[in-house]
């Protein structure tokens, strides 16, 4: 995203100020261009002004609107001195791109936003982001970029600014002969340019060639000082530079021409003598071509030019690496201009394009960019590219080595068929006499040149050239006559309409362009293109991102047609039978909401069970998704009033894939296996489960739903015990009395609860009721039947034979990042169980606490559960398919591996409290946006766990083990961010030269901090090094031992018998 105060854009015209305007509002909404930038599009005072002229024009007019918004009544230069400021000129048409030099899709751009879309991003971007590249770290300033280039450089731009006084100059290392025909700049050994030649020969560029051969260019972009643009604004209020703005034609004066680069940035070059500059000698060539016959006045106004700027110093920055700067001129061939298109785009042909096609060959390096293409069989040769086209006909051939560019064409039942060696370009024109606008296709060779001149065949002139010849007709059957012209056709009816018909030149062609149509098709052809993507994406469960594409519609007003694909997917037959498919459909509805609603929506986390839902959930529960799909829309559509009312809808969407991801889960119901056991416990015979604390050491969020079982999950745990003990544990009996009683202990301070009715534990999927998670386990564990027919005392009486006491605690703080909730739950439904006569294995217990998070309506996964149960060192894992079932494997240490990772595992209390829920929306939603950092992260994730991190816990290689922690935290900090409080990285810096490796345990944000140290028995040396440090009095040292037992039960009575719970095979 740009990070200027305010973006100028300067046109040569009012219909391009006009329609540009639109665009950029465009990039503000879809945050391409940051919302709280000002952004201006300003005419320029008069046609080819020039840059310079132009630049002092929109630099008054800037400042002119900054000073108003500042309450200032006159022009006050004093707002440019906190000001950032881009101003980007527009210049002149470009026969080849009907959008413009500044709005042509350019392929490999770096995308410094992801709703940049490659095959769709623009030059204008490219150049925001560019000098958002340049500006970052920089002082106050204005910025000025050409927009008659492309500019590529490193990623790594890094401008030493302390050495930057006045004006840096952007220069980029080329060939002479390419020098030839632009500003060489020399440049002194400290970087301070000496001399700017305009057009200089190559025998005059000797002193311009570096030792490499090359020679240093004006790239177009340069930056002046807050100081300096002041002066530079003090010029419009010098005669007659002041005929350089707007203020003097509108005071009756003729307009003057001037070049920023040639007329201003040379009076600052430190080699140039005054009478050098206001003779015009650097920019003679520039003189010959553009500027005033009145040479006096020219030499007047670079005299105030040199008496006002040439105190000032003029550095150069060179772009390293492999900078390139791309002229684009009227000269460059439409060959020319397709071979740059190809040599940037790589091995992808695709940039935002469909070819809905049977059946399709595409040759070798072709492009299709924003195109989309519907036909029986395509046929695209080699070297061909296709931009903004939207084609349907039968048959699609285009032949080798063509440009075309901006075709609409919907031929139905006939072929289209374009010879090779040919550049089509389809403009939307506005003749007044028509009152209409009409397309009008311009056709030509890909190796003519737009200036050459030939005889004209249809109006006996003597010459033309193509900028001039009128050959173009101005109707619908404008590609017919086109396509005439170029198979020179011997059809005399054809013949006779050409020449009797109102023709037009390529130059009326780009005098009388509807720029806003032009625009508005190119937009057409985009969401064709996006509606086709969406759906594909979708169906066919591919990694593609589509939140760049939503976001886009949002801010064109498109909103309608992508959602229906969305909604057509969510209600289609696909998803009636993979949940994945709805389950993603019914995401990126609620992100696309979220989108609609922006700021105005309030926050886009809150409760999603509003009544007039529930209908619609119901039919989710039961199964018929298509219908609940449709119900969910037939709300949503009573919802879109206002911006809070779609953010809430939004909310409830998200409850809808709740449902979803809870019936995935449930599926897990058939790995719950318990059998009668041959007797109950007597009444008031307490069962007690314990169970270690876990620490996650590779692969944590995989076991997340829905990324457990639609990507796959693994995840290597160890189960601890924390200062000694085990943490974690419940106890249950049976009592006479025909209720449930229900007490927490926390930190011995005990709750109780009294349950005599279902009402009473109707709560249990609100997690922030009291006794919320026993009740779940109550329900998830079978022990009550919620849908029983009779009251819950005859419930108890009928299934156990009298009422429950159930008790549960924990030693460890709240959100702990230690597995605390899962592993209590896995305690108290071994527990129950146990009390009510069930045998059962530790699988469905670690599956029976899936169902019971899912009640509980919390979500987790998975990997919490197996690590308190099982005990050791254990690798947990599950595939990416339904029913969902989870598969345990002990990594088998030896004792020395098991000793040492006692001697040197710590765990730190960072007194932080951990948000998981919350972490756990955001990861969810990227998984489902498929942001492809967090694709590759889960990936990578994956990959390591079930390979290279094994190995080493294997091995029991300490110091590859702290590196694997280590790279785990970072890849949680990829997936949630915000996880890594600032306080906590303070902490990971004070603990970082003693530890092989380190992490936040659980999903991060507070909680405990696991510590692999170099050094064994480290707990006082780290706490007397807390102590030590100032801000780290709350966080407390404790020592861990790995516990091999995991969950045990045992039985109070007179002999305290230990009640084993059977291992999985």
């Amino acid at each position: 995203m740009s990070n200027f105060d305010c973006i100028v854009v300067t046109c040569s015209s009012l219909k391009w100020a006009t329609a540009i305007e639109s665009e950029l509002r465009i990039l503000q909404a879809r945050n391409i261009i940051s919302k709280s930038a000002k952004v201006l599009t300003i005419q320029d005072p008069a046609s080819n002004i020039g840059s310079g002229a132009a630049t002092l024009n929109a630099l008054l007019v800037v400042t002119e609107c900054l000073s108003a918004e500042s309450g200032y009544t006159v022009v006050s230069p004093d707002v440019l001195e906190k000001s950032r400021i881009l101003i980007l000129h527009h210049g002149r048409e470009y026969a080849l791109e009907p959008c413009g030099k500044a709005f042509m899709s350019v392929p490999g751009i770096h995308a410094a936003s992801i709703d940049q879309i490659n095959g769709h991003s623009t030059n204008l971007e490219n150049l925001l982001n560019v000098a958002s590249q340049m500006q970052e770290n920089g002082p106050p300033g204005v910025w000025v970029c050409s927009t008659d280039m492309i500019l590529t450089c490193s990623d790594d731009v890094a401008i030493d600014w302390s050495c930057v006084k006045d004006c840096l100059l952007i220069c980029s290392a080329c060939d002479p002969l390419y020098a030839t025909d632009h500003g060489a700049v020399k440049v002194k050994s400290d970087g301070i340019v000496s001399s700017i030649l305009y057009c200089g020969t190559l025998e005059a560029l000797n002193d311009y060639t570096l030792t490499d051969g090359t020679v240093l260019v004006v790239s177009g972009m340069v930056f002046f000082s807050s100081e300096l643009a002041e002066s530079l604004l003090a010029l419009h209020t010098m005669s007659p530079l002041d005929c350089c703005t707007y203020m003097g034609v509108d005071s009756g004066a003729e307009p003057m021409q001037m070049s920023l680069f040639f007329d201003f940035l040379v009076a600052m070059a430190e080699d140039v003598t005054q009478d050098s500059f206001v003779s015009g000698q650097h920019g003679r060539c520039y003189d010959q071509k553009f500027s005033l016959e009145e040479r006096t006045m020219a030499q007047r106004a670079r005299n105030l030019v040199w008496k006002e700027l040439s105190s000032y110093s003029l550095k150069a920055y060179v772009l390293e690496g492999q900078p390139s700067h791309h002229y684009l001129s009227n000269d460059t061939t439409a060959r020319q201009h397709s071979d740059f298109l190809v040599s940037r785009a790589g091995s992808d042909f695709l940039l935002h394009a469909v070819l809905d096609v049977d059946e399709k060959a595409v040759g070798d390096s072709a492009l299709l960019m924003n195109t989309f293409v519907k036909s029986d069989k395509c046929f695209i040769g080699s070297h061909s590219v296709l931009k903004n086209c939207c084609l349907e006909a039968r048959e699609v051939v285009i032949g080798k080595n063509c440009y075309v560019n901006g075709l609409t064409v919907n031929l139905n039942t006939q072929a289209l068929n374009i010879p090779e060696n040919t550049c089509i370009i389809q403009y939307e024109v506005f003749l007044e006499y028509s009152g209409v606008s009409s397309p009008v296709v311009v056709t030509f060779g890909m190796e003519d040149s737009l200036h050459v001149k030939f005889p004209n065949v249809y109006r006996g002139q003597q010459q033309d050239c193509l900028m001039t010849a009128k050959r173009f007709t101005c109707s619908e059957e404008s590609l017919q006559d086109a396509l005439c012209l170029l198979t020179s056709t011997e059809d005399q009816e054809d013949l006779y309409r050409l020449k009797n018909s109102n023709r037009l030149s390529l130059m009326d062609v780009l005098a009388h362009q509807d720029l806003k149509s032009q625009f508005c098709r190119s937009w057409d052809t985009f969401f064709r293109v996006t509606n086709s993507i969406v759906k594909w994406t979708l169906v066919k469960k591919s990694d593609v991102l589509i939140t760049p594409l939503m976001n886009a519609a949002s801010a064109c007003g498109r909103e309608a047609s992508v959602m229906a694909v969305l909604d057509s997917v969510a209600e289609g037959q696909e998803a009636g039978m993979d949940l994945a498919i709805a389950s993603r459909a019914f995401s990126c509805i609620a992100d696309f909401l979220g989108a609609m609603a922006g700021n105005f929506g309030g926050l886009r986390s809150g409760p999603g069970g509003n009544k007039t839902w529930m209908r619609a959930f119901k039919l989710l529960e039961e199964g018929q998704v298509q219908k609940g799909a449709l119900a969910l829309k037939q709300e949503r559509l009573k919802w879109m009033d206002r911006p809070d009312r779609m953010m809430r809808a939004a909310r409830h969407y998200e409850g809808a894939l709740q449902v979803l991801i809870r019936k995935a889960v449930l599926t897990a119901e058939k790995y719950i296996i318990t059998a009668a056991a041959s007797s109950q416990l007597p009444f008031g015979q307490w069962v007690v489960a314990e169970g270690p604390a876990r620490m996650d050491l590779f692969g944590g969020w995989t076991d997340t739903p829905p990324i457990c079982y639609e990507l796959g999950g693994s995840v290597i745990n160890v189960a601890v015990l924390v200062d000694g003990q085990k943490p974690i544990g419940a106890r249950v009996r049976r009592i006479h009395e025909l209720h449930i009683l229900i007490t927490l202990v926390h930190h011995n301070v005990p709750e109780e609860i009294k349950i005599f009715s279902m009402q009473d534990l109707l709560d249990y999927n609100q997690p922030g009721a009291r006794g919320a998670l026993l009740k779940a386990c109550l329900i998830g564990s079978g022990v009550v039947q919620i849908n029983y027919k009779s009251t819950l005392p005859e419930q108890l009486l009928a299934l156990h034979g009298g009422g429950i006491e159930l008790q549960s605690w924990s030693n460890l703080p709240q959100g702990s990042g230690l597995g605390t909730s899962s592993i209590l739950a896995a305690a108290i439904v071994s527990a129950l169980w146990t009390a009510v006569g069930r045998t059962f294995d530790k699988l469905a217990v670690i599956h029976c606490v899936l169902h019971v998070e899912q009640l509980l309506t919390t979500g987790g996964g998975w990997q919490d559960q197996v690590g308190g149960v099982i005990g050791g060192l254990v690798q947990g894992s599950s595939q990416p398919h339904l029913p969902l079932h989870v598969d345990v494997e002990v990594l088998p240490l030896s004792p020395d591996v098991y000793s040492q990772l006692n001697n040197h595992f710590l765990l730190l209390y960072t007194g932080k409290v951990r948000l998981a829920k919350n972490l756990l929306q955001t990861v969810i939603r990227n998984w489902y946006t498929r942001d492809a950092k967090v694709v590759l992260c889960f990936k990578e994730l994956l990959h390591l766990c079930r390979t290279s991190v094994k190995e080493s816990f294997l091995k029991g290689d300490l110091e590859a083990i702290g590196k694997w922690l280590d790279h785990y935290w970072q890849l949680k900090k990829v997936l949630a961010a915000g996880c890594e409080p600032m306080f906590v990285g303070r902490l990971m810096e004070l603990l970082r030269p003693h530890v092989h490796g380190q992490l936040l345990l659980g999903a991060g944000g507070g909680g405990f901090l696991c510590a692999l140290t170099k050094e064994p028995h480290q707990a006082g040396f780290v706490q007397k090094l807390l102590n030590e440090t100032q801000g780290m009095s709350k966080v407390t040292v404790h020592m861990v031992q790995l516990d091999t037992t995991g969950m045990t039960l045992s039985s109070i009575n007179e002999n305290n018998t230990d009640l084993p719970i059977p291992s999985p095979h």
